[in-house]
C-alpha cells in the first residue's frame, strides 16, 4: 500500500527527526528507564530506541483493544524503516486518567513529553506528576507544539488557509470549513492514514473522528502560564505533595529539560 504523503511524513518525523532534536538537548539515553507521557501512537517511541534507553514505558489515555506497541511496528516497517531488534523487549503501553500516572515515585530516569501538554485539561497536575515518577537524578524533557496562540496552534492550518482563524472564529465555521476541504479533495479525503488504529483511517474519518475533538479540547494555555508553572519551585512543590501516590517560538514550538533540583533549559526552534 502507498502512504499518502502526510502520513509518510509523520513517521519519517517521528522515526528520524524526534530523536535528532531530543539528543540534541539530552544527549545519550543509554541504559535509561524511560516513560513517553502521552505516547500517542508509540512511533516515537521506536525512534527513541536508536538513543539505547534500557526501556521505555509508553502511557496515554487512549483505552486501545489491540496491541500498539505491534502496530507502531507494522507502521514503522511498511513505510519501509527497519525495525530495532529489541523493540519487543523495550517498548510497552499503559493508560492513565490524564491526571495522575499509575507509577511509584522515583520511578524514571528520564521523562519524555512531545507535543501533548497543549492538549491536557490540568497541565499543573500532570506536571506535578511527572516531577513525582522521575527520581532525585533524572530529567523531564517536555516539547510543546504547538502552542494555542502561534500561527499553528489550531492543528488545522494543512485544512483552513485562514491565518489565526481559531483565535476568533467559532466552532461552528471551522467544521464548515473542514467539511469544504474535504469536499473540494475529494482524492485526499480517501487516502489511508495508518493514525492509531490497526485498519487505518481516511483522511475524512481522520478530521472528523480525532482531529476535530482534538481542536475541541485544547487547552489553550499561553505559553508564559506553562512556562511559570514549571520554573515555579513553590508550585511544583506543593503539587506534588497534594498529588503523591495519587492520581515559543514564532513556529510555536518550545523545548524544556528539567531536572527535579529545578535547573531548567528552555528553547525555541522549528517543530521539525
Amino acid at each position: 500500500m502507498t502512504l499518502a504523503p502526510e502520513y509518510a511524513e509523520w513517521i519519517r518525523a517521528r522515526i528520524q527527526n524526534v530523536p535528532v532534536m531530543t539528543r540534541s538537548f539530552c544527549g545519550d539515553l543509554t541504559g535509561l528507564e524511560v516513560l513517553d507521557l502521552g505516547c500517542g501512537d508509540m512511533m516515537m517511541d521506536i525512534g527513541l530506541l536508536s538513543l539505547n534507553p534500557a526501556h521505555i514505558t509508553g502511557v496515554d489515555v487512549r483505552v486501545r483493544d489491540f496491541s500498539v506497541v505491534e502496530h507502531a511496528a507494522r507502521e514503522v516497517s511498511n513505510a519501509g524503516y527497519a525495525l530495532p531488534d529489541n523493540y519487543k523487549t523495550c517498548l510497552s503501553y499503559q493508560t492513565y486518567d490524564g491526571s495522575s500516572l499509575p507509577f511509584e515515585d522515583d520511578r524514571f530516569d528520564f521523562v519524555f513529553s512531545w507535543g501533548v501538554f497543549e492538549h491536557i485539561s490540568n497541565p499543573r497536575a500532570v506536571l506535578a506528576e511527572a516531577r513525582r515518577v522521575v527520581n532525585p537524578s533524572g530529567r523531564i524533557f517536555i516539547v510543546v507544539w504547538p502552542w494555542f496562540h502561534s500561527f499553528h496552534g489550531s492543528h488545522l492550518v494543512k485544512y483552513i488557509s485562514e491565518p489565526y482563524f481559531h483565535l476568533h472564529r467559532p466552532d461552528d465555521w471551522v467544521w464548515e470549513q473542514l467539511n469544504e476541504y474535504l469536499e473540494s479533495h475529494p482524492e485526499q479525503a480517501e487516502e489511508h492514514l495508518g493514525f492509531w488504529r490497526p485498519e487505518g483511517y481516511t483522511l475524512r474519518s481522520f478530521l472528523r473522528e480525532e482531529m476535530w475533538p482534538e481542536y475541541q479540547s485544547l487547552n489553550r494555555y499561553p505559553a508564559p502560564v506553562f512556562t511559570g508553572c514549571v520554573r515555579s519551585r513553590a508550585d511544583l512543590r506543593k503539587d506534588r505533595n497534594q498529588h503523591r501516590g495519587s492520581s515559543s517560538g514564532r513556529n510555536g514550538a518550545s523545548g524544556m529539560l528539567c531536572r527535579p533540583d529545578y535547573r531548567w533549559d528552555h528553547r525555541s526552534f522549528p517543530p521539525w
